[in-house]
C-alpha cells in the first residue's frame, strides 16, 4: 500500500532524519588496502566458514547497474550513483557473522532462547518493540514462547488469550539439535556508528564491516523490493543459524567427518529506519525439514509436518506464511531458489503487512503488487510492479480495472507499468501479465485517486491569474519537482494543454495543443498568455473545450522513448487564458455571457434535481455535527486545505451525500460567523452540484465522472456566469440556488464511551459492562436496514490486578448490502503509527495519506479527519445518512451514532428506541420495556444482555471478521461466569497510590452528573481513562444541546442585482437590510426581520435596484398612472351621468302630447333643403309607441323645430286635433311623412 513516492505505510520525514544522523561522517569507501592487510591470514575456528584453515578473501558479486528509480539518494554514499559501482562481500550470500565480528552466542542446544535487549525501536507486524529472543528453535520472538511447544505448532495459537500466542521472525521454525560445530551467532548492527578514542582496531573493524553489510542489505533490498528507493537502513539484527540439526537425530560428535548428519545453515538479517522494516532470510543450506517429533524421518529429516516459515504477528492477529514452502516438503528447495533473483535470498517488508519481494520461480500463480499503490486517475505515472518473474522476452502487461497498459521489463523480479486514463475512483483490480495480456495469474489492488484530492507534480503560481479573464495576465508561471521527470540531466520536455468534455453520455479527453516544445527539464516555465496564436484552434475544439490540464512530458528523439517516462499534471483549470483572443474574435468582448445564457438554457431542460438533496445546516456548528450526512469539502476545509478558491468568503464548506440515482449532492458553506453563505446572495456562497464531486457508481459515465463532471456542469458555469461576467443570477437565483436550511432536521445522536457508559437517542443514561458481542444500533427499515455491533473485552492485566470491568474493543458495521467495515483498537505496542485497525471485509485499509483520507467501498465510505495524523479517529457514512463515528482513547473505544429523522421509531438494541421519549427507551429484543430509572444491575440482566449476538432474526449474526480466538469472553479469568462490578467503587483498587483525593479532584464529588468518571477512575486507577470520560461526556452533552439544536430559519431573501445587503443571518430573530450602490435606487422593502417565533420574514415587498433611467421612467408611468387612476373614474363617472340624463330626457319627450297632423294624399314631408320620402311594410299597432331615430329626425331651425312622424292615410280620413291616438296604418297605404312647424310656446308645452 504505497504512496506515490513510496510506501504507503512509510514516513515522510524518516528520510530527512536519517540523512541528519549521519552528517559529518566519512562517505562509504571499500575497505583500504591498509585495512585488508590489518586482517589476519587465518580466521578463527569459530568461523564456520574457515574449516579448512583458509582465509576467506573479498570477493565481488552482483555487478548488476542500478535500474533508473532504484538509485539510492543519500548524499552519505555519492559511491552509489555510479551505477556500476562494485559490491564489496566476503560472502557471495552470508553476511560476514562469527566471533571475528563480534557476534554473540546463546546456549548451544535447542529449545534455549536468549533475550537481547536493541538499541532502537523496531516495528514489526504493526507493533513497536525493543527487545528480541534469539531462539536456537529457528526464530526471533518477540515475547516468550509458550510453555510447551507442540511438535506441530498453529499460528495463530487457537488457545490464545489462555496461553501464549509469542510474535515472531521465523525463516525456519522448528525443533533443532546441535552438534559440536553447530553454533547460532547474533549481533546489533547500526549504521555510521562512532568509535571511541579509546576503540581497539577489532572494534574498528567491526564497525566498518558493520557499514559495508548495511550497503550490501540496501542495494538487496532495493534490487528486489518495490517502494524501496528511499529506504535507507539505520539499525540491524543479524541472527545466523550455521549447522544445525534436527532433534531426535542420533548423531556422535565424534564421527561427523565420516557419519555426517543432515545440517541448515540459514540466516535472518533484520533492518529498519524505525519506522520500515524489511527481513532477509539467506539459506545457505537446507538439508532436512521437519524434526522427529513432528512426523520426520529420524535418518534425513524429511517428509511429517515440515517447518514453518513466516511472521506471526502474536496475540492472534495472524500469521504469513512464504508459499509454497512453509508446511510443505518444498522446503528442502529454499536453498535453490529465491524471490530477488538470487539463489538462497528471500526479502520481505514486514513493519505493518508483511510483503514478500520480487518472485519464486517455478510459481504461477500469486500476488501482484504495485508501488505507489495509487495514483491519480489522469494517469501517466509509472508504477513498479511485482508479481511474476519476468524475462527479457516477456511481454508485460498491467491491468488497471479495465484498462490495459505495455509494461517494460526492469530485472527478473520487477517492471514498469504506465496507469492509463481512468474515468473513475476507489480501489481497482490490478493484474501483471507475461503472455500479453491473456492471462493475468497474478493480482493484487490498485487504488485510484480523484485528481482534485492529490497534490499534482504541476503547481500553478498565483492562482488566481490563471482565473482571470480580463485583463489577461502579462505573465503565468508554473513549476515542478525535476526529479519527477528523471534523475538524469539534459532530458527535453514538451508541455501540452488537454481539455475535457462530456458529449453525449461519453466523457472525452482531448489533446488541444502544445504550449512548448524542447523545454529544459529545469523545473520552472512562465509565458506570456497574450502571445497565444488564436487562429490555430478548430472549431471542435474551441468551442467545445472550455477547462482542462497543462501535461508535462518528455520530449520523444532517437534517445529518449517518452512511455519510459512519467506524466505530469496540473490541477483542473479553466482555459480562458488559452481561448480568449478566439472567444473574443468570435463571440465579442461579452462572450462569457453568452457561454452562460447558453448553459442555462441547456441546464433547463436536463432532469430537476433539487428536491432530491438533503438540506443544508443552517450554521456551522450544525455541519460539523451531523457526521452522518455531510463531510468537509476537501477544497474549502479549516481542518484541512483551506485554498476555498471558489468560496472565498467562507470559512468552511460541507458537502453532502452522494444522490445514488441522480449523482448530484449538496455543498454548503459558512463563512467566519458560522452563517450560510448563499449565491444569491455571494457569488461565493455553496451550491448545489448537478455533478457530485466524488463521481457515483458506475462511473465512467456523463455527470458521473469524479471531478470532472462537476467542473463540467457546476464550476465552468459558475465562471462563465459570475466570475467573468455579471449574470450571476442565472446561476446563483434559478438554477444553482442555495439551499436556506428551510426543513433541516439535525439528527439524533447516541454515544458508548469510557468503562462503557451509554446514552441513548433520547437522553437516557446508564452503565453495561457486559462482555461479548452486542447490537448497538439495528433498524427494521427497508431503507435504513443498518447493523452496528460492539465486541466489548474486559482490559488487558494491570499492576494491580484484573480490571473488573469491560471496554469497546471493537466496531463491526453493515448497511443493507454493503460491505462490511470492521474496526478495531491495536493493542497498546501497535499504536506506535496507528491507533486503530480498519478493515474492509477483512482486508486491511490505511488513511495516513491525504489522498487516501477518504476511501469509498461498496455502499459505505470512510474518512478519517485531514488533521487526524494516528488513524485515531474514523466516521463511517452509509448512503441513507447514518454516520457512525469511532475514537480510540487509551486502547478503549468511544462510538458516537448520528442518525436522520427518518429512522425516528425504528431504532433498537443498546441506544435505546428513538421516539422523543426516555419512557420506552430501553426496549428489550423481545420488545418488553424497562424503565429508564432501573438501577444499572437491572438494565444488565433484563435489558442489555438481551442484545447479546446470538445468532437470531432479531440480534443477527455476527459481523466480526477479525477472530480474536477467545472463546471466553462470557466468562472470567477464572473460567466462572463474567459478573462486572455494578456500583461505583467505594474505594480505589489495592496495591495502587491512587487516593480519593485525587478522584474529586478530578471528576468532583459524588453524584450523577460525575458518576462515569469516578467509576471509570476507580475501576482502572487509570487518570487519562477517567479524563477522557469525562471530557466525553461534556463535548456530547454540549453537542446534543447546542450544536444540535433545532434552529428556526426564514428562508433566504435574494440580494438583487447590484444591491447590497447589510446582515446574512437567515435564522430567528436576525434583521437584514437592504441599499442599492451608486446610480441605483431601492424599490421595495428595505428592512427584514425574521419573526422568531413564526419563522417568516416581515411581510413586505421584495427589493429591486433601479438605475436612474429606469427610475425616472418608473416615476413618470408612475404619475401618469396615478393621473389615470384619477381621471378614469371621473370620466366614467361624467359619462355615465351624460347617459343618464339623456335616457331621462328622453323618456321625458317619448310621454310629451303629440297632436295629429292632417295629412294630404300625396303629401310629403318637407325638411328645410331637404326632401326625404320613406315608406313602411310594418304591420298596423294596436298601441301607440314612441318615436324612434328611424321614425323622427329633429332639425334645429332656429326657433322652431320640424318632427317627421308617421301617419295613416286611409281614403276619406281628415285630420282631427283631438287628444293623441295611436296612429293607424295599413299594409297597403305606403307611409308618407309629412312637416309641421310650431310655434315656440307649442314646442316649450
Amino acid at each position: 500500500m504505497g504512496s506515490f513516492k513510496g510506501s504507503s505505510l512509510s514516513s515522510g520525514v524518516f528520510v530527512v532524519f536519517a540523512v541528519s544522523l549521519v552528517v559529518g561522517q566519512t562517505n562509504f569507501q571499500p575497505p583500504p588496502p591498509m585495512m585488508q592487510q590489518q586482517m589476519p591470514q587465518q580466521m578463527p575456528q569459530s568461523n564456520p566458514f574457515n574449516t579448512n584453515g583458509r582465509a576467506i578473501a573479498p570477493i565481488t558479486y552482483n555487478n548488476r547497474p542500478l535500474t533508473m528509480g532504484q538509485r539510492p539518494t543519500q548524499e552519505r554514499y555519492p559511491d552509489l550513483r555510479n551505477v556500476y559501482a562494485p559490491d564489496y562481500r566476503r560472502d557471495p550470500l552470508l553476511y560476514s557473522h562469527g566471533y571475528y565480528w563480534g557476534d554473540r552466542s546463546p546456549e548451544a542446544r535447542g529449545g534455549v532462547t536468549e533475550m537481547t535487549n536493541l538499541q532502537f525501536q523496531l516495528p514489526f507486524y504493526g507493533g513497536m518493540y525493543n527487545y528480541s529472543l534469539i531462539a536456537t528453535d529457528g526464530f526471533i520472538a518477540f515475547a516468550p514462547p509458550p510453555d510447551g511447544t507442540s511438535n506441530s505448532p498453529v499460528f495463530p495459537n487457537p488457545k490464545y488469550p489462555k496461553e501464549r500466542d509469542h510474535p515472531f521472525i521465523a525463516p525456519f521454525y522448528s525443533k533443532t539439535a546441535f552438534t559440536q560445530r553447530s553454533r547460532v551467532f547474533y549481533r546489533h548492527i547500526s549504521r555510521g556508528q562512532v568509535a571511541k578514542a579509546s576503540a581497539t582496531q577489532d572494534q574498528l573493524r567491526q564497525f566498518h564491516e558493520n557499514d559495508l553489510m548495511m550497503e550490501a542489505a540496501l542495494r538487496d533490498i532495493r534490487f528486489g523490493m518495490i517502494g524501496a528507493e528511499d529506504f535507507l537502513p539505520l539499525h540491524g539484527l543479524l541472527v545466523t543459524w550455521s549447522n544445525v540439526t534436527f532433534e531426535g537425530k542420533a548423531f556422535d560428535n565424534d564421527r561427523l567427518e565420516t557419519d555426517p548428519v543432515p545440517e541448515n545453515t540459514f540466516q535472518a538479517l533484520v533492518v529498519t529506519d524505525e519506522v520500515r522494516t524489511y527481513a532477509i532470510f539467506n539459506y545457505k543450506e537446507v538439508s532436512w525439514t521437519t524434526h522427529s517429533g513432528a512426523y520426520g524421518d529420524v535418518h534425513n529429516g524429511l517428509g511429517g509436518n515440515p517447518a514453518r516459515v513466516g511472521f506471526n504477528g502474536g496475540n492472534g492477529t495472524g500469521f504469513w506464511e512464504l508459499h509454497p514452502f512453509s508446511k510443505d516438503t518444498r522446503l528442502a528447495q529454499m536453498d535453490e531458489r529465491s524471490n530477488v533473483d538470487f539463489t538462497g535470498r528471500y526479502v520481505f517488508r514486514i513493519d505493518e503487512v508483511i510483503q514478500p519481494a520480487g518472485c519464486v520461480e517455478g510459481v504461477y500463480q500469486g500476488v501482484a503488487y504495485a508501488s505507489p499503490s495509487g495514483g491519480s486517475m489522469l494517469g501517466g505515472e509509472l508504477v513498479n510492479v511485482t508479481g511474476p518473474c519476468f524475462l527479457k522476452t516477456s511481454q508485460i502487461r498491467c491491468k488497471f480495472g479495465q484498462y490495459e497498459t505495455q509494461g517494460t521489463y526492469v530485472n527478473p523480479v520487477q517492471a514498469k507499468c504506465p496507469t492509463p486514463t481512468m474515468f473513475e475512483a476507489g480501489w481497482r483490480e490490478f493484474g501483471v501479465s507475461v503472455d500479453g495480456g491473456r492471462t493475468y495469474n497474478f493480482r493484487g489492488e490498485f487504488f485510484v485517486v480523484q485528481h482534485s484530492r492529490i497534490s499534482a507534480p504541476i503547481q500553478l503560481k498565483n492562482v488566481d491569474d490563471w482565473f482571470l479573464e480580463s485583463p489577461a495576465p502579462p505573465s503565468l508561471v508554473f513549476e515542478w519537482d525535476p526529479k519527477n521527470m528523471t534523475w538524469a540531466e539534459g532530458l527535453m520536455l514538451d508541455i501540452g494543454v488537454w481539455g475535457y468534455r462530456e458529449k453525449s453520455d461519453l466523457p472525452e479527453m482531448r489533446y488541444l495543443g502544445s504550449l512548448a516544445n524542447n523545454v529544459p527539464n529545469n523545473g520552472r516555465f512562465s509565458f506570456d498568455p497574450r502571445a497565444i496564436n488564436s487562429d490555430k484552434f478548430g472549431n471542435d475544439i474551441y468551442n467545445a473545450f472550455t477547462y482542462g490540464f497543462l501535461r508535462i512530458n518528455a520530449t520523444e528523439s532517437a534517445m529518449v522513448n517518452p512511455n519510459e517516462y512519467p506524466h505530469l499534471w496540473s490541477d483542473i483549470l479553466p482555459l480562458a487564458w488559452y481561448f480568449r483572443n478566439r472567444w473574443r474574435n468570435d463571440y465579442g468582448d461579452d462572450f462569457a455571457d453568452q457561454f452562460c445564457r447558453q448553459w442555462y438554457y441547456h441546464d433547463r431542460v436536463l432532469p430537476q434535481f433539487l428536491g432530491y438533496l438533503d438540506p443544508c445546516p443552517c450554521n456551522l456548528k450544525q455541519a460539523e455535527a451531523d457526521k452522518g450526512r455531510f463531510t468537509a469539502d476537501f477544497e474549502c476545509d479549516r481542518d484541512g486545505r483551506s485554498t476555498c478558491n471558489f468560496h472565498k468568503e467562507a470559512l468552511h464548506c460541507v458537502q453532502g451525500p452522494v444522490h445514488p440515482f441522480m449523482g448530484a449532492g449538496q455543498e454548503c458553506c459558512y463563512d467566519r460567523e458560522g452563517n450560510l453563505l448563499l449565491t444569491h446572495d455571494k457569488k461565493w456562497g455553496g451550491s448545489p452540484n448537478r455533478a457530485h464531486p466524488w463521481g457515483v457508481i458506475p462511473y465512467r459515465e456523463s455527470r458521473k465522472v469524479p471531478s470532472l463532471s462537476n467542473w463540467f456542469h457546476d464550476v465552468m458555469p459558475w465562471f462563465f456566469c459570475c466570475h467573468w461576467s455579471d449574470n450571476c443570477d442565472y446561476y446563483g437565483q434559478m438554477r444553482r440556488v442555495s439551499h436556506d436550511c428551510v426543513g433541516y432536521h439535525p439528527p439524533g445522536a447516541a454515544l458508548a464511551y469510557g468503562d462503557p457508559h451509554f446514552i441513548t437517542f433520547d437522553g437516557s443514561e446508564y452503565g453495561f459492562h457486559g462482555k461479548g458481542d452486542y447490537v448497538l444500533l439495528k433498524s427494521d427499515l427497508r431503507q435504513f436496514l443498518i447493523n452496528v455491533q460492539a465486541r466489548l473485552e474486559q482490559p488487558p492485566r494491570q499492576p494491580f490486578g484484573m480490571i473488573n470491568a469491560t471496554v469497546i474493543r471493537a466496531v463491526a458495521m453493515k448497511e443493507n448490502d454493503s460491505d462490511t467495515v470492521e474496526i478495531q483498537a491495536r493493542e497498546s505496542h501497535k499504536r506506535w503509527r496507528y491507533r486503530l485497525q480498519i478493515l474492509v471485509n477483512g482486508v486491511p485499509r490505511y488513511f495516513d495519506r491525504p489522498w487516501s483520507k477518504l476511501q469509498t467501498f461498496k455502499g459505505v465510505a470512510i474518512q478519517s479527519p485531514e488533521s487526524n495524523l494516528g488513524q485515531s479517529n474514523v466516521v463511517v457514512r452509509f448512503p441513507s445518512g447514518i454516520g457512525i463515528e469511532v475514537q480510540e482513547v487509551e486502547g478503549y473505544l468511544h462510538v458516537s451514532a448520528f442518525v436522520p429523522r427518518e429512522i425516528q421509531n425504528h431504532t433498537y438494541g443498546l441506544f435505546g428506541n428513538w421516539s422523543g421519549m426516555k419512557e420506552d427507551d430501553l426496549k428489550t429484543s423481545i420488545g418488553t420495556e424497562i424503565s429508564p430509572t432501573a438501577t444499572d444491575r437491572q438494565i444488565y440482566q433484563d435489558f442489555a444482555r438481551t442484545w447479546q449476538v446470538q445468532n437470531t432474526p432479531i440480534t443477527g449474526s455476527s459481523l466480526f471478521q477479525y477472530r480474536v480466538y477467545r472463546g471466553d469472553l462470557l466468562l472470567n479469568e477464572r473460567g466462572e461466569e463474567w459478573f462486572p462490578i455494578f456500583e461505583e467503587p467505594l474505594y480505589p483498587p489495592p496495591n495502587t497510590t491512587l487516593r480519593m483525593e485525587e478522584v474529586e479532584q478530578l471528576c468532583g464529588r459524588p453524584g450523577p452528573e460525575n458518576k462515569e468518571c469516578r467509576y471509570d477512575y476507580l475501576a482502572t486507577a487509570n487518570r487519562y481513562v477517567a479524563a477522557a470520560t469525562q471530557q466525553a461526556k461534556i463535548k456530547f452533552t454540549a453537542l446534543r444541546n447546542e450544536d444540535l439544536r433545532p434552529v428556526l430559519s426564514c428562508g433566504g431573501i435574494f440580494t438583487p442585482k447590484y444591491g447590497i445587503k447589510e446582515g446574512y443571518k437567515i435564522t430567528s430573530g436576525s434583521e437584514t437590510k437592504f441599499t442599492c450602490v451608486d446610480g441605483y435606487y431601492l424599490y421595495g422593502t428595505s428592512n427584514w426581520k425574521c419573526e422568531p417565533l413564526e419563522g417568516r420574514w416581515t411581510y413586505g415587498e421584495l427589493p429591486y435596484c433601479m438605475s436612474y433611467g429606469e427610475w425616472a421612467r418608473w416615476v413618470a408611468g408612475t404619475a401618469m398612472g396615478i393621473v389615470l387612476a384619477v381621471l378614469i373614474p371621473i370620466l366614467t363617472i361624467t359619462l355615465l351621468c351624460m347617459n343618464r340624463q339623456k335616457q331621462e330626457r328622453a323618456q321625458n319627450e317619448n310621454s310629451r302630447v303629440q297632436p295629429l297632423i292632417y295629412k294630404p294624399e300625396g303629401q310629403t314631408k318637407v325638411y328645410t333643403k331637404t326632401t326625404v320620402t320613406t315608406k313602411s311594410d310594418s304591420p298596423i299597432r294596436d298601441s301607440p309607441s314612441p318615436p324612434s331615430k328611424k321614425d323622427t329626425l329633429e332639425v334645429d331651425r332656429g326657433n322652431g323645430i320640424t318632427y317627421g312622424t308617421k301617419a295613416d292615410s286611409s281614403p276619406g280620413s281628415s285630420p282631427v286635433y283631438s287628444k293623441p291616438t295611436p296612429i293607424v296604418k295599413t299594409q297597403t297605404q305606403p307611409y308618407r311623412p309629412t312637416t309641421t312647424k310650431f310655434t315656440p310656446r307649442e314646442t316649450s308645452a
